[in-house]
């Protein structure tokens, strides 16, 4: 074997850009594709001037992808695309409580009805043994398998409840939500909430549940996370033959990473929707909602 040279290695990370970096291939596709099947124009840019703008640096030992600066119109275009393909459809709140269902339904098939036993989704970590089934079944799963496999398999379940329910468009209401960074006043509990991780979302729910004796799976409480940045790294803008960071160079920019959103949903009954109000207004002494 030949030793790896510096121009090897600029031609691996140029690579590597193509298939995962802020400008890769992925990114460029699914955001078009997706607002053209889902019938949105948030994921539209345009793609022909980017691609043809693209360039790389000039630094032999590590080349970047990055973009004209004649491109920069066009990339702003596409970031912010990107922001708003996961704020208006990535993350809407029917799409988040469709979700929350679902993983919800297999969480009670598997830790609490037994209906996908455990030992199926578990491998060994003994390398050298015969992994052949865990993969079968394991690849042979997704949101149509699990589906039928639960259903079919145990009609009268709550997960599968769950699932008829999602199947019908039976979807838990989005009774609450707000914004902390925009409606706590009191910063202390600002900060609680910002960091509420998903078993204190959890415990919160049940206590809610336990209340209006409901289901504990018929109130889910949780926290969206809209990426502001979109992206780890940097996207590169190519000026007058330096490459400087787009976020330098870009007329809107932003400091802040995240906009996070948080949310309770349950059925559509008034005494939740109270119950959840007080228990929201006690503890979290929200501005107003």
């Amino acid at each position: 074997h030949r030793p790896v040279t510096g121009w090897d290695k600029a031609i691996s990370t140029l690579a590597t850009d193509v298939v995962s970096s802020p400008l890769d291939v992925d990114k460029m596709d699914y955001l078009r594709r997706d607002s053209y099947h889902i019938g949105v124009a948030y994921g539209q840019f345009d793609l022909p001037r980017l691609i043809h703008t693209i360039r790389s640096t000039d630094d032999s030992s590590e080349n970047r992808i990055c973009v004209d600066s004649k491109g920069k119109d066009a990339i702003e275009n596409y970031r912010l695309g990107r922001y708003l393909m996961h704020a208006q459809v990535y993350k809407h709140h029917t799409r988040i409580i469709g979700d929350q269902m679902f993983l919800r339904a297999s969480d009670l098939a598997v830790f609490e009805e037994n209906i996908i036993p455990k030992e199926q989704l578990t491998v060994d970590e003994d390398l050298g043994k015969d992994h052949s089934e865990f993969l079968k079944f394991y690849t042979s799963l997704d949101d149509r398998s699990l589906y039928d496999l639960i259903i079919n398999k145990k009609s009268d379940s709550k997960s599968a409840d769950i699932l008829k329910r999602i199947q019908q468009r039976k979807l838990l209401k989005r009774v609450l939500d707000f914004l902390p960074d925009k409606e706590i006043a009191n910063a202390q509990v600002r900060d609680r909430i910002m960091k509420m991780k998903e078993e204190k979302l959890l415990e919160m729910s049940n206590e809610i549940a336990e209340k209006q004796g409901l289901e504990k799976h018929d109130v889910i409480a949780y926290i969206s996370e809209i990426p502001v940045n979109l992206y780890e790294g940097e996207i590169m803008i190519m000026w007058k033959g330096v490459p400087i960071k787009l976020d330098e160079f870009s007329p809107i920019n932003t400091t802040e990473s995240t906009i996070s959103k948080f949310y309770i949903f349950s059925p559509d009954n008034k005494d939740v929707k109270k119950c959840i109000k007080d228990y929201v207004e006690e503890n979290f002494q929200i501005i107003d909602y």
